[in-house]
Formats: C-alpha cells, sequence, structure tokens
C-alpha cells in the first residue's frame, strides 16, 4: 500500500505556476481487493493537514500563503480498508511570479517579421539556480550561448491576448555557467499578428508588430537573487525567414538577414498567466510508406511539418503540402483555399519552427526526395493518451484511430476545427460535441480549463458567446450549440474528471450564456430569432448552405436552450446555490413544456429532432419516449440504415437509439458501409474524421462539382473532428464504460457492454484519477464473459445483458 503519481495542478513537480492555491493530487497503488481511503494527511515544510477522514485524492493547498518563487516540498500517506500507507516520496512544486511587482523585464517589439532580440548576460560563478520566464507577442524560441531553451513548440501557444497571455517558467540551470553568455529570443508573427480567421481578409487579429517579455533569473550560493530583463538595451536584428506565417508557411532567404531593427519598450505589462495546460510539443515522427517522383505519401493525415536533412549547399527546396492527391495524382490543395501550406529553404537541414500544416501528402521539389532525409513531425498539445480502445472490427479499430488522430491534429494549443485551410479557429460547436470523447482519450482537463477561461475573457457583456474562441471578430455570436460550449464543456469535463473547480470557475460564464439564451426566446419560449447553424452539414443541406439541416433551426435551438439551462441546474446543485438550481430547473422544465407543445410533432419527422428529444429528456413521459425511439428508428430505416444528421444531431443518434430499444439498429448504423456513414469514410481510405459524408468517392477520386471546390468559398477538410464523437458510443456502450455524473471522475463508474454487430469482443481502458479502469469483453460459444478492472478506491456497478447489476469494489472481477 503507497501512494504514487503525486502532482500539482495534474502536473508532475511543476515550476512556474500562478495558482496561490494549488490542487494537489496522488494514487494508491495496492495489490488489495475493495480497497477504500478513509482518511489522508498532506505534510509540506510548512503546513500539515494532520489526519483528514475523506476519500478524497485532492487537497487544495491552504497553507501559509505561497509567494513568488516558493518551492514547496509535500508528501501524503493514506489509511485505507486495507491498511495504511507509509509516507511517500516527497514530491514539489515552484510558484511562478504573483504579483506585476515581481517583473523588472518589459515587453521589446519590433515591427512584424521574424526578429531576432539578444542581449549579453554576465554570469556570477556561484550560480546554483536559473530560470527563465518567457512569453512573447508572437511565436517565441529562447537559446543560451546558441543551445535552445525547452522542447515546447509554438510557444506560448494561442490565448485570447488581449486578455490572458501565458507565461513559462524555463528551468535553464544546466545552459548557464560563470562568465559571459547571450540570451537571444526569436520570435515570428503566429497568431498575434500573422494573417488569421476572416475579418479584413484574414489580416492580423492582436497586432501589427512581434514582442518578446524575458526575465532570466539566477539564484547565487548565498540566496540572493540577479534579475536580467528585456528591455531597452536588448538588440534586435532580421533573421532569414523572408516569411513565417502559420497559414502560408515558412521561405526562408531573407536579403535582409542580420540588419538592425528598431526596438520599442511597451511600459505596461500586458495581462500575464501561468496555467498548467502542457505546451505544443513534437510528439513522434513518421517516416515516409511511398515516393512517387516528387511526391512523397506518409500514409497517415497529420499534423505538424517536414524535417528534410542532407540537402545539397545552394540547392532551393520547396515543400508543399496537401491531404490528398487529386484525380491525376497530384496535390491536391484546392480545400486549402487560400492557405498557401508552402515552405522553402536552400541546402543543408531544415525544419520549419513559425509554421504547422495539416497533410498526409507533401511534393518535394528542387531535390529528389529519395535522396535526402525526410520524415514528418508531428506537432500537438502534449497531452497525456489516457483511454483505448478495441474490437473484433478491424474497420472500427481504424475509425478509432481516425478518431484518435484527429483529435491530435486539432488540439495545437486551442482546440480547432481543421489544421490545414485558412482557417484552424477554436469553433466551440465542434469542441462541445467532442469534449467526452476527448475527455475519454486524453487527460484534457487543463486544457479546457485553459480555453474555458478564454471562452470567458472573449464573452461579450451581454453572455453571448463567440462562435470561435479565442474570437477572431466573426459577428456571429451565440448561436446555439456552440455558444452553449460555455455550459457544456464545464459540465463533461467534471463529469469526466470529477473536480468542480472547472464548474466554480466557468460558473459565471456559464449562468451569462444561459441567461443569454433565455433572453432571446420568444413569449412561447421558442427560439426563432438570430442566425444558427442549426444541424450543421446534414448531408442533405445544400453544398453552398450547411446550415439548411432538415431539421428546422428553432427546434434545434429551443432544444439547446433547454439543455443548458438543465446543465445549469445541474452545475448550480453540485456547488450548492440553491437559488440558482430552482431558476434554472425552472427554465428547463418551461422550455421543455414548450419544446414538446410546438415541436413534439415534428421532431419524429427527422433523425436529429427525434434523437434532441430523446438526448435531452424533452419527452414528457415514458409512452411519449418509446414513441419518440420508435419514430427515430423509422426515420433511420427510411435512410436505409444510414445517419441523416449533421454537426449537432450525429453525436446523439446512436445513443438515443440504443437508450429506446433499438440497439440493432443503432449497430447497423454504425457498420454501414456506404455513404453517407463513418465505415464509407474509413474504406475510402480516411486516416481521419471528414467535415462531410460525401469528401471523397469510394475510389478516392474527388467529387469537384457536388463539393463546390474551386468556387473559392469550398469547405472541404479531411481533419476535422465533430463527427468522431461517435468514439464516445464505442467507450460507453460497444465497449461499455462510462462515468457516474452523480460520482463523477469514475469515483463510481458504470460497467454495461452492449454487445451487437457480429463482434464478437472488445475492450475500453481509461486512466483515471485513481488508476487504471477497464473492461473487456468477449463471447466464445455463444457465452459472454467479461473482466473488469476497478482502481482502488473506486466502485463500479456491472450490468451485462439479461442481469441485475452488480456493484463490486476495486480490483479485477470476472462475469460469465
Amino acid at each position: 500500500m503507497r501512494c504514487i503519481d503525486l502532482r500539482c495542478e495534474r502536473l508532475v513537480n511543476p515550476i512556474g505556476l500562478d495558482a496561490p492555491r494549488p490542487r494537489l493530487t496522488w494514487r494508491i497503488e495496492t495489490d488489495e481487493r475493495d480497497v477504500v481511503q478513509t482518511a489522508y494527511q498532506v505534510e509540506t515544510d510548512e503546513w500539515d493537514t494532520g489526519r483528514v477522514d475523506s476519500w478524497r485524492q485532492q487537497v487544495i493547498y491552504d497553507g501559509p500563503r505561497l509567494v513568488s518563487r516558493q518551492l514547496v516540498r509535500w508528501r501524503v500517506r493514506v489509511w485505507t480498508t486495507s491498511g495504511d500507507s507509509e509516507w511517500s516520496d516527497w514530491a514539489t512544486f515552484e510558484v511562478g511570479l504573483l504579483s506585476a511587482s515581481d517583473w523588472t523585464a518589459r515587453v521589446i517589439t519590433a515591427e512584424k517579421g521574424v526578429v531576432r532580440f539578444a542581449t549579453t548576460v554576465d554570469v556570477p560563478a556561484d550560480v546554483v539556480a536559473a530560470r527563465l520566464r518567457l512569453t512573447a507577442h508572437g511565436v517565441v524560441y529562447a537559446s543560451i550561448d546558441g543551445r535552445e531553451v525547452g522542447d515546447e513548440m509554438l510557444a506560448p501557444g494561442w490565448t485570447s491576448y488581449d486578455n490572458r497571455l501565458i507565461v513559462r517558467t524555463h528551468d535553464v540551470t544546466p545552459l548557464v555557467r560563470g562568465g559571459t553568455c547571450e540570451l537571444a529570443a526569436i520570435v515570428g508573427p503566429g497568431w498575434f499578428s500573422g494573417r488569421l480567421g476572416f475579418r479584413d481578409g484574414g489580416g492580423p487579429v492582436y497586432g501589427t508588430h512581434v514582442g518578446v517579455l524575458a526575465q532570466l533569473e539566477l539564484t547565487r550560493a548565498d540566496g540572493t537573487l540577479a534579475v536580467i530583463g528585456s528591455d531597452a538595451t536588448w538588440n534586435a536584428t532580421a533573421t532569414e525567414y523572408a516569411l513565417a506565417e502559420i497559414y502560408d508557411g515558412e521561405d526562408l532567404g531573407n536579403p535582409n538577414a542580420g540588419e538592425t531593427v528598431d526596438v520599442r519598450v511597451r511600459e505596461s505589462l500586458p495581462p500575464l498567466c501561468a496555467p498548467a495546460v502542457p505546451p505544443v510539443r513534437r510528439t513522434e515522427t513518421l517516416r515516409p510508406v511511398s515516393v512517387n517522383g516528387s511526391i512523397v505519401d506518409f500514409g497517415q493525415n497529420l499534423v505538424g511539418w517536414l524535417r528534410v536533412r542532407g540537402v545539397p549547399e545552394g540547392t532551393t527546396v520547396t515543400l508543399r503540402h496537401a491531404e490528398i492527391l487529386d484525380n491525376d495524382g497530384e496535390l491536391f490543395t484546392a480545400p486549402l483555399r487560400t492557405a498557401r501550406a508552402t515552405d522553402t529553404f536552400t541546402g543543408g537541414d531544415y525544419e520549419p519552427r513559425f509554421t504547422f500544416h495539416g497533410f498526409r501528402y507533401a511534393e518535394i521539389t528542387g531535390v529528389d526526395p529519395e535522396k535526402v532525409d525526410v520524415e514528418a513531425v508531428v506537432v500537438h498539445s502534449d497531452l497525456q493518451r489516457i483511454g483505448t480502445f478495441e474490437c473484433s472490427d478491424p474497420l472500427l479499430n481504424r475509425l478509432h484511430d481516425n478518431v484518435v488522430w484527429g483529435w491530435r491534429g486539432n488540439s495545437v494549443a486551442v482546440p480547432t476545427d481543421c489544421p490545414q485551410r485558412d482557417e484552424r479557429l477554436g469553433w466551440t460547436g465542434d469542441a462541445q460535441v467532442f469534449s467526452p470523447t476527448a475527455s475519454f482519450l486524453y487527460d484534457a482537463e487543463t486544457f479546457w480549463e485553459n480555453w474555458l477561461r478564454d471562452v470567458a475573457a472573449d464573452q461579450r457583456d451581454d453572455g453571448a458567446v463567440a462562435s470561435v474562441v479565442p474570437d477572431v471578430g466573426l459577428d456571429i455570436r451565440g448561436a446555439c450549440g456552440w455558444g452553449d460550449a460555455a455550459v457544456v464543456v464545464p459540465w463533461t469535463t467534471y463529469v469526466a474528471y470529477g473536480d468542480d473547480t472547472v464548474l466554480r470557475d466557468a460558473l459565471p460564464s456559464m449562468r451569462a450564456s444561459v441567461d443569454y439564451v433565455y433572453s432571446r426566446l420568444d413569449d412561447e419560449h421558442r427560439w426563432v430569432q438570430d442566425f444558427q447553424y442549426g444541424d450543421w452539414l446534414d448531408p442533405d443541406a445544400p453544398t453552398e448552405q450547411p446550415w439548411r439541416a432538415k431539421a428546422k433551426f428553432d427546434l434545434v435551438a429551443t432544444a439547446y436552450a433547454s439543455h443548458v439551462a438543465d446543465l445549469l441546474a445541474r452545475t448550480a446543485a453540485v456547488l450548492g446555490d440553491d437559488d440558482l438550481a430552482a431558476q434554472s430547473r425552472a427554465r428547463f422544465d418551461t422550455v421543455r413544456a414548450a419544446w414538446w407543445q410546438h415541436y413534439g410533432d415534428v421532431a419524429t419527422t427527422t433523425q436529429t429532432g427525434a434523437a434532441l428529444a430523446i438526448a435531452f429528456d424533452l419527452v414528457p413521459d415514458d409512452e411519449a419516449r418509446f414513441k419518440m425511439g420508435e419514430a427515430l428508428a423509422m426515420r433511420v430505416h427510411d435512410a436505409d440504415d444510414h445517419l441523416s444528421t449533421g454537426f449537432l444531431g450525429t453525436p446523439l443518434l446512436l445513443p438515443s437509439l440504443a437508450a429506446t430499444g433499438h440497439l440493432d439498429v443503432a449497430y447497423a448504423v454504425l457498420l454501414q458501409r456506404s455513404a453517407p456513414s463513418w465505415l464509407y469514410t474509413v474504406l475510402a481510405g480516411a486516416t481521419t474524421i471528414w467535415e462531410r459524408w460525401d469528401a471523397l468517392r469510394p475510389d478516392g477520386s474527388v467529387p469537384l462539382g457536388s463539393l463546390d471546390i474551386g468556387s473559392g468559398s469550398s469547405m472541404v477538410s479531411y481533419n476535422h473532428y465533430a463527427y468522431g464523437a461517435v468514439a464516445e458510443w464505442l467507450h460507453t456502450t460497444v465497449a461499455g464504460i462510462r462515468p457516474d455524473p452523480d460520482d463523477p471522475g469514475y469515483h463510481h463508474f458504470f460497467v454495461e457492454p452492449r454487445p451487437g454487430g457480429g463482434l464478437t469482443h472488445a475492450s475500453a481502458s481509461l486512466h483515471t484519477r485513481y488508476g487504471r479502469a477497464s473492461v473487456a469483453w468477449r463471447i466464445e460459444d455463444d457465452q459472454l464473459r467479461v473482466d473488469v478492472e476497478v482502481p482502488p478506491n473506486t466502485s463500479a456497478t456491472v450490468t451485462l445483458p439479461g442481469s441485475e447489476p452488480r456493484r463490486v469494489g476495486s480490483g479485477t472481477h470476472s462475469f460469465g
């Protein structure tokens, strides 16, 4: 019995955090069964909780007030029903700068471009520790005497820069030594001053400069601190980059490289923060699976860039990127729209730093690809993979892999819609439908917490939420299913990880969003005004009007108005706000009744309408629920067992069928092989999730006319995770593991596999905050056997087909 995996704010021994009362967590490792923690004790150098009777494996630091730069050691021990632990090993966390007065550095800027800022530092001989605190207006890479600091890419990431700018703290002790050294930072435009989004033809959103804020802190043996910060004494020079844009790529060969550029000092500090969100990093490299002339195929649609080595001196090389090939076997770049997605360089080794691309194929010209070393570098927010799924159907396994790759490619600092064209924005609708899936596959808790702070920061005074976050000036705000991310994502994050901190932090934003929605309802409590994206990209919607779905926008919008009131009521109940819970519950009941009165009949005519009614509990009684389920099954049969839903209806379709006794119909849709369907895309060669169901023909050719490709406004992405929300059903129903909203974070969870579709086995696992939870089932000789793993200090309710529920404690269990 021992405590392991001690974490502060979900990180192991972090430095530079700005949380004045950080969360401390641990796991219990034991071979005993039915283990329940009964008490814990956390100790630091200056604080001791004493023995606290509690099952919780998290405590919020409540010792003496933390101060900037403070290093805290802490450890934990626990008492359980199966024995007590010894003290754990010591863990640490180090506080960042908690006050603006701790900064002597200032933001220094230069005109837009890729600029190298540098200074010379006199390093005392007796330095025992060194920290570099770094952020930028743009994308920054720092070095000390030419040795790069850290392994972060595209730092500091993308936030609502006018409201929040992330500072990273780096331990640079190994890089400094007595004498002089050069501290340098190369800054490119990135999301800050590069072209971005749709406003003004995709011009800069935040500024027209690049800038850096850098503070090097050297601790001497006697404890004194020397601080060197960016200021007017730093020099700045142009670099070899003639172009460095996220959409367009990089061009090396700037004729003005090395020339001095003017430095300006911004006297006021930007709004700084230091959240625990993992940074963007290189996470994998892929070698080509084939080379055909100048075309290199990596076998997987991915996000990142090419690394090319060994180009002869003086040879200029051009790298172009695309997700698919056209009907002639050449790069198909029309879906990129105005994104150039091209890098050029001359001689030697090359790897981009200020851009990223979405691609499976690359065209390399200027050199024979087979005579140089080429690999693809996969780049995304370095979230820990925690969830898995596998089954007896290879096509479903490939589909699940596609979902994983789709999330990897669209979690580059923010949850984006697509990674390849002139967009790559944090669309709120995509995020809210996919958040349960993402939160199972990866430990995304702090990722969502960080993004939700930008949701709130960019929220309008009347509560309307931007369609994309960070906000790039898109006029449409508060649309149902999109603006509702402010309510849905905090709730799904809470259910997935079990910490109500996300609800407490997001509550003002959640409440304002629901108030806005309620203000848009008419006297009959319907949402019939305002533009709505609705059931976006319904497969029958006109190509040029993807919002014109079969399920009418007011039906969908009013359903979501009811749903978010329900979630706010649940949130308020969790947080103990009885008045808000009562108000929100009353709103839910009112809008729910209005929805049924106005849309109950028409909902039966579309898959999305019926699925909304079932999933959002909009039906008044069991009889109505049964009839709605029958109607939903009939609408599926009317479509020859195909789905006929868009972004908002698709995630609800299979759960609603299964919940109303139509598991066989749900499996028929899941395993459908002709378009529109998930497996159609797999059979057509997809390695990520598509934006449109019909983005390729079965033979791999591109339906140019039907998708309006070449019009300049085409919208065809081959890496769009929204429809990948189906993976939640694979986890919760096919494999059969799902969280309990009433005891969240898998402290208690349900195991209820529902085999079907001819599958003979399936499994899913999840590394919860308590340890590994898993389910694996197999059918042999017509008998179902199920193995379940329950982490220490948790329990599970196991329900097998035809059997009564059984509650089990921690350990491994076999049934059947």
